[in-house]
């Protein structure tokens, strides 16, 4: 597992950045089987790898602007289905569905004031499975 990030100050009131990092969820069997086959199934580990970019800025101390580009791989995508069980009824149940990457772009404006301050950052983003098993 790495993480790495590199960051460089413009001057006092602005930044740019990128980030890497990955992510690792273990393999393993069922929570809660119904019976014996199906506590037998297991799953496999999910891993990631995550970049982001972006760029932070704030303006006579009173609006402060950040913009971030992120993409996110993921292999193994683990997900919980429901299963039937012949004659016993449905269970969640983990299995892997495969490869997954979104990206998304990200702004957000913060406006500090005296006692709080106000956050606002709308994220728009897509997901494209790549191989679901």
């Amino acid at each position: 597992m790495y993480k790495a990030s590199l960051q460089y100050q413009l001057n006092p009131e602005h930044m740019v950045y990128a980030l890497f990092s990955q992510g690792y969820k273990t393999g393993g069997f069922q929570q809660e089987p119904p019976n014996v086959a199906t506590a037998l199934q297991p799953f496999d580990k999910e891993t990631s790898n995550n970049y982001e970019i972006g760029w932070r800025g704030e303006f006579a101390k009173r609006l402060r602007v950040s913009l971030t580009g992120f993409f996110l791989d993921l292999n193994g995508l683990q997900l919980n289905q429901f299963v039937s069980v012949g004659g016993l009824g449905f269970f969640a149940a983990i299995s892997n569905a495969g490869k997954l990457q979104t990206t998304a772009p990200n702004c957000r404006l913060k406006r500090p004031l005296r006692l709080i301050s106000i956050s606002v950052g709308p994220i728009r983003g897509s997901t494209q499975p790549s191989r679901i098993r």
